[in-house]
C-alpha cells in the first residue's frame, strides 16, 4: 500500500486529487487543507509520497517541504 499526503488549501483540489489517486487499489490518500496541521499529523503518520501546494497561507509549500 502506498500512502500519500495531499496538502492543499483549496478543498476541491485536495479532494479531487484524492479521488483520482484512490482509483488505484494500492493507494491510500489523506488530505489536509491547513499547512499548520501537517507537523502534528507527521508525529503519528509517515507517508511514501507528499503532494504539496506551493502557494498556501501560513506556511507556504516550499517551507513546509523543507520541514518535512
Amino acid at each position: 500500500m502506498i500512502s500519500v499526503l495531499v496538502v492543499d488549501d483549496h478543498v476541491a483540489v485536495g479532494l479531487g486529487t484524492k479521488a483520482l489517486i484512490e482509483q488505484y487499489d494500492d493507494m491510500k490518500v489523506d488530505v489536509l487543507h491547513n499547512s499548520t496541521e501537517v507537523e502534528g499529523v507527521l508525529r503519528s503518520q509517515k507517508y511514501d509520497v507528499y503532494l504539496i501546494d506551493l502557494q498556501m497561507p501560513n506556511i507556504n509549500g516550499l517551507d513546509l517541504t523543507k520541514k518535512i
